[in-house]
């Protein structure tokens, strides 16, 4: 069989794969794409989209539930159809799929639903038998669950991935392993349900890639909403219990011996990078990610890899896509101004939180002196109307220069407001330019530039006493 031939050969079709594609094809490549499962990655079928259509259902469930808003009739009664929201899920992501898949054949990318392995520098052979050799090849082969086995019995556990592929029923108590960004939301959802929910956590606080407040204010949220959460907590071992029950034997803060009994337990400690056969042959190194320098390039001169296969990689699906736009731009020899330091962060709990640029922790540790502003929502009429009073916003400035370096937003819209945020954290915007806005009202974007103000103790809505 005849190799075929490409400018550009992508393996993985999820947000850094597919993204890349089609922008190689319009800088007037030719280009493969090799996929073995759906389009979209885990992003779209296994993880934030599936995620995301869940907890919009489990949220407006337990808010119409909570009789706040006057819609009655009923409320002690009122169910939520799972079959039904699946279902919605399972359309939503089939949709969105097929629009990738639509979007490749539109702009002349060459699809192969196949797996695949390096057989020589720069070929390779899928498992459907056709033979491939690129030019330059892009790796963007995603991540998937850890399931430590250092935990006895963790294969009674399930991932998330198996919640969102609807291996769940209804269950009174759920325990989640881990309390990352996952972990919450998955904490959340159950706890939106109506089950009772534990967060069992190794670390001292949840959420330990956010600031102190942000892990404090979610954490009194989830507690507030019915959630357990228990840190530094050391899980030893799943046991099956009379019942159909799980145990969970941990250690607590004290390393004292403690068991907690449920009916089904979710393991989200984390993400690993995905690896594919015959690596070595082309002089890539493989260790806990595949190592790449600053340009996304491998041990090969002509390999790139980009996403969450990258050791070290920020995994999150913008970053994997602004990655993957930035190496084939670079290919085709544009000029590329993405700032890839500048990266938001979300988490969906309610209220969500978003955060883009420094911590007040990470701009304290390097050295910048800094002035803060803060806006708690309780004052903000939009975030009153819409129920969503809990949280707050927070910006961070360089003193001497008034720069923005960083926002925090732990708010109903936090997700929808921190993009344009960014903008102004990557341009290094100045507080007094930030001031001569005007912001609409009623909005939740007043808080944020009540922060601004109040950076300077003039917020209006804010009572200073001296």
């Amino acid at each position: 069989m005849d190799i075929i031939k490409k400018e550009l050969v992508i393996v993985g079709g999820g947000p850094a794969g597919y993204t890349a594609a089609i922008r190689a094809a319009r800088n007037g490549m030719s280009v493969a794409l090799v996929e073995s499962d759906n389009l979209g990655g885990a992003c779209l079928n296994w993880g934030c989209i599936p995620t995301k259509t869940l907890l919009e259902s489990s949220h407006l469930f337990a808010r119409v539930r909570s009789g706040e808003f006057g819609i009655g009739g009923g409320l002690e009664t009122l169910q939520l159809d799972m079959e039904v929201v699946i279902g919605r899920k399972d359309h939503l992501v089939q949709k969105l799929s097929q629009g990738i898949g639509a979007l490749l054949e539109a702009n002349g990318v060459t699809r192969f639903k196949a797996k695949a392995a390096f057989t020589g520098e720069k070929t390779l052979k899928l498992s459907t038998g056709e033979k491939l050799y690129g030019e330059k090849i892009l790796l963007a082969l995603g991540a998937e669950p850890v399931f430590p086995q250092s935990i006895r019995g963790v294969d009674l556990g399930l991932s998330s991935e198996d919640i969102l592929a609807h291996r769940f029923g209804s269950y009174a108590t759920v325990a989640v392993v881990g309390g990352g960004v996952i972990g919450v939301e998955m904490a959340t959802f159950f706890s939106d349900l109506g089950s009772q929910v534990t967060i069992l956590e190794g670390l001292p606080r949840i959420l330990s890639p956010f600031s102190d407040d942000v892990s404090k204010y979610v954490g009194m949220s989830l507690r507030r909403s019915g959630v357990k959460v228990v840190t530094q907590a050391q899980v030893e071992a799943f046991q099956r219990e009379d019942g159909n029950k799980v145990g969970i034997v941990y250690k607590d803060n004290k390393a004292k011996d403690q068991t907690l009994s449920v009916d089904l337990v979710i393991v989200c400690v984390g993400r690993t990078p995905r690896s594919m056969e015959g690596l070595e042959l082309c002089g890539i190194k493989f260790d806990r990610g595949i190592e790449v320098d600053s340009q996304g390039r491998t041990g090969h001169a002509d390999i790139y890899a980009a996403g969450d296969c990258v050791r070290g990689a920020i995994q999150l699906a913008h970053y994997a896509t602004a990655q993957a736009l930035s190496i084939v731009d670079s290919l085709a020899g544009k000029t590329v101004h993405t700032d890839l330091s500048c990266i938001p962060s979300c988490v969906y709990t309610a209220p969500p939180v978003a955060k883009v640029g420094l911590s007040e922790e990470e701009a304290q540790a390097a050295g910048r002196e800094i002035e803060l502003g803060r806006f708690n929502l309780g004052g903000n009429g939009k975030s009153l109307i819409a129920g969503e009073e809990r949280g707050y916003m927070k910006v961070i400035f360089e003193k001497k220069t008034e720069i923005l370096l960083g926002v925090e937003l732990v708010a109903g819209q936090a997700p929808e407001m921190i993009g344009p945020l960014g903008t102004l954290v990557a341009m290094k915007a100045r507080r007094s330019d930030i001031l001569k806005s005007v912001y609409p009202h009623p909005s939740v974007c007043e808080g944020f530039f009540e922060a601004v103000e109040d950076s300077v103790k003039q917020a209006i809505h804010v009572i200073y006493r001296n």
